[in-house]
């Protein structure tokens, strides 16, 4: 369609709004994706104000009128528990990300619904908030493994924290899935090639990609969008981390 790509990474809320607004102000860009959003966005709120053409891969509470791609990710947590449940835990946690971010409030909201439905409580202790990264799937574990009642499943928010999660795991001398089951979500290469091979959620993300780009075209054509948000379908991909059956009352 003859567009360059140019990509713009910050480490901060304020950095990022400031980038987006030189990205429009100097009309440098002809539309903007937005990988994700905060529950309360600032930069959804800029660019509407603009009347700049932008798609959000992720879900927006405050903006429900702007253009998404995303998956059901209370759904897709939910699977991921209900997956666990039906191997026999009845003691799940789950290790989330930032609590700012829709995403993490949706996962969130998935796992406590799919405990809910199984007649399971959502044990407090259990559930630790952190960052996308593997320092605080460690950082987790080191509390999770102490509790004298700890859980023995986890939902984990991201593949490159269920990472940091499996080396914790290791180093503390507990087994996966024997000691501890693990599902995950992202589905990303290096999942297969983890020890042991990950269980996680295949979220679709060549097709989160390729459809945010069309519905943003059509923007910038002037066309009618067909559906807002699209959802792309997700699936569970179980490996070895999660294929343990419990029996009894563990």
């Amino acid at each position: 369609m003859n567009y360059e790509l140019l990509l713009s990474t910050e480490t901060s809320s304020s950095d990022e709004l400031n980038a987006i607004s030189r990205l429009v102000h100097g009309r440098r860009v002809d539309g903007i994706l937005l990988l994700g959003s905060k529950r309360e966005d600032p930069i959804i709120s800029f660019l509407e104000a603009e009347k700049f053409p932008f798609v959000l891969i992720g879900r927006s509470e405050t903006h429900p009128e702007a253009p998404m791609v995303d998956n059901n990710n209370v759904q897709t947590a939910f699977d991921a528990t209900t997956h666990l449940i039906a191997q026999g835990h009845k003691r799940i946690g789950f290790v989330s990300g930032p609590p700012d971010l829709t995403l993490s409030h949706d996962r969130m909201l998935g796992y406590k619904n799919a405990l809910e439905e199984a007649g399971l409580d959502a044990n407090n202790d259990w559930i630790v908030e952190g960052e996308f990264l593997q320092e605080s799937g460690f950082r987790a574990m080191s509390l999770f493994m102490s509790l004298p009642d700890r859980p023995t499943a986890l939902v984990v928010i991201d593949d490159n924290v269920a990472f940091g999660v499996l080396r914790a795991l290791a180093e503390l001398g507990y087994n996966v899935p024997e000691d501890i089951s693990v599902v995950s979500f992202n589905n990303i290469a290096l999942s297969e090639l983890a020890s042991p091979p990950l269980s996680s959620i295949d979220i679709g993300t060549y097709q989160l990609g390729y459809t945010a780009v069309q519905v943003l075209l059509k923007i910038l054509n002037g066309e009618q969008l067909p559906q807002n948000p699209v959802i792309i379908p997700h699936r569970l991909i179980v490996r070895d981390s999660s294929l343990f059956t419990l029996s009894g009352n563990v």
